[in-house]
């Protein structure tokens, strides 16, 4: 049997301790400190920031995705908040790769245009 620290609660094995714990006693993040998906969500638009993916234009993609994840940090246990983290980034991330379709796209059309070799061959 494992009891909980808390409360005492008595669980029959340590899955169902642990849900407990996510659900009954929340591990809160003080107001003044950063939590685990704010500092990954800073390192993530950090990264998208020094690729040149994220421009000044994306503030408010960044804004989103900073908010989200401070609300997530202080309220983990929300599946709402999850699916809008998810659907938020994923969406930042798949402009992003739509963007280098692009490029793709236009650096193949300059590369069939001009001519490869020597011209006079």
């Amino acid at each position: 049997m494992k009891v909980c620290d808390v409360c005492g609660f008595e669980s029959p094995h340590g899955a169902a301790l642990a849900s407990h714990k996510r659900w009954r006693h929340p591990v809160t993040v003080p107001d003044d400190a950063d939590g685990p998906n704010l500092q990954a969500i800073k390192v993530t638009i950090g990264e998208l920031e020094r690729l040149g993916r994220l421009e000044l234009i994306d503030e408010a993609w960044r804004r989103a995705l900073m908010t989200l994840a401070e609300t997530l940090d202080r309220n983990p246990t929300s599946a709402n908040l999850w699916r809008e983290y998810r659907e938020t980034l994923s969406e930042v991330l798949q402009a992003d790769e739509e963007a280098d379709d692009e490029l793709a796209a236009a650096l193949a059309a300059i590369n069939s245009a001009a001519k490869v070799g020597n011209a006079q061959a």
